[in-house]
């Protein structure tokens, strides 16, 4: 059947509708998000006698004010109300959101990109009854005042270790583990948790950089200004719909990299292993029985729990993998690095490991009594775990260091792969 064409009347209606909505559209509120007004008001009715409940009652009278739509004052006013009430209720998100809206169109950075951000106005929720999320508040808001030229990617990875921190005391809160934070000294590590119990042990936490630091970093925001540009392009030729596509390549090294591999496994084991020797250090860990925990948010991790293994079923169930967790833990010079063939009867060993892995060289021990790798998936926040070959003490004993991997991880497993029953086949997590 021949497509009909597009009556007179129907062109005329569609044309008539269009002029409507675009009349319309000035007198409607704009930017005002339901999660915001949630969080407003939630305050409000904690603290009833607050500026927050003053500008909250404000903003519904407005609202409910029938001609609204017609009295332009009170549209803007409406608007002031919403911004103040935004800003005293979410201080951290409203300063985020003004800094990354900078950066809309022109380009895009790593460390901003992986805040999530229904969890940074949990934060600043939360900041309003817990003074340890407030120092964090104060800090994250304190480090994007302070830039005086944006874009600012050393800011902006500062921003983000001070967010990590918050989340990873959201997140362990959330586990059910009293925890607090370690502010006493300088070399402590950052909190302290309890057994059920109530003895104590402690979490150190950094957030893992991409590979190549600040001056990836910068590249990625330069190349991130193509494809801004490449649209710019298409919609002033006039095209109705315009597309282009960036690279983000966490695991690319900054200067000549022309051996990258985007698909590379031993590449990833030998980022993971490195970055977590850099980041953590002895004196951190000695407060205590102390955990390493590694935010990886701005990497990106294969394998799901399947990681933890030495070596699983892929997807498919037809090829045998690395687990890249394991390996950077556990893996030893010569072991056999296997990644996913490209198609059927390529080769999948990629090569082999040229250092031993964290708990595996005997000549740089790694500090902690084991590491958790902390990453998001698109629906949650998942920890994976890996429990250290350390001697028992009359303190501290393996039980207790599994009782606390298990209260801190969705999934764990050890050097002898005790726990590969339930890891080495791939699933979706």
């Amino acid at each position: 059947m021949k497509p009909t064409k597009t009556s007179i009347a129907l062109q005329c209606l569609q044309g008539h509708r269009m002029r409507v909505s675009a009349e319309a559209q000035p007198a409607m509120l704009g930017q005002v998000e339901g999660a915001i007004l949630d969080g407003i008001e939630s305050r409000a009715v904690r603290d009833p006698a607050g500026r927050i409940a003053d500008l909250h009652r404000d903003f519904i009278a407005l609202l409910k004010l029938r001609d609204l739509q017609h009295r332009p004052d009170d549209l803007s006013r409406a608007g002031d109300l919403y911004e103040e009430a935004l800003g005293l209720t979410f201080p951290a998100t409203s300063a985020f959101i003004a800094h990354s809206q900078g950066l809309t169109g022109l380009s895009s950075n790593v460390s901003l990109d992986a805040v999530e951000h229904d969890v940074l106005r949990e934060i600043d929720l939360s900041a309003h009854e817990d003074p340890t999320y407030r120092a964090f508040v104060d800090g994250m808001i304190a480090i994007l005042k302070a830039v005086k030229s944006p874009p600012d990617p050393i800011a902006y990875s500062q921003f983000f270790e001070i967010y990590a921190e918050a989340m990873v005391l959201r997140f362990l809160r959330g586990c059910g583990i009293p925890t607090s934070r370690v502010s006493d000294t300088r070399s402590a590590p950052d909190f302290e948790c309890e057994l059920e119990d109530g003895r104590s042990y402690f979490v150190e936490v950094k957030a893992l950089e991409i590979v190549g630091g600040l001056h990836r970093n910068r590249q990625i925001m330069v190349d991130g200004l193509e494809p801004n540009i490449e649209l710019e392009r298409q919609l002033g030729a006039g095209k109705r719909i315009a597309s282009a596509t960036g690279e983000v390549a966490p695991y690319k090294r900054a200067f000549g990299d022309e051996d990258y591999d985007p698909r590379s496994a031993k590449r990833v084991i030998d980022t993971v292993r490195d970055k977590c020797r850099q980041a953590f250090k002895p004196s951190q860990f000695k407060r205590g029985p102390t955990f390493a925990l590694a935010v990886a948010d701005r990497l990106v991790l294969h394998g799901w729990s399947s990681a933890l293994a030495p070596y699983y079923f892929d997807d498919h169930g037809s090829t045998c993998v690395s687990g890249m967790l394991w390996q950077a833990a556990f893996g030893t010079v010569g072991t056999p690095v296997l990644r996913h063939p490209d198609f059927e009867g390529k080769p999948n060993v990629e090569g082999h490991l040229d250092k031993a892995g964290l708990y595996a060289d005997p000549t740089v021990p790694f500090p902690g009594l084991g590491l958790v790798v902390l990453q998001r998936s698109s629906s949650r926040r998942l920890s994976y775990g890996l429990k250290a070959p350390v001697e028992e003490t009359d303190a501290w004993s393996s039980d207790d260091t599994e009782e606390a991997l298990g209260a801190m991880c969705h999934a764990w497993n050890d050097q002898g792969n005790s726990r590969g029953f339930a890891l080495s086949r791939y699933q979706i997590e």
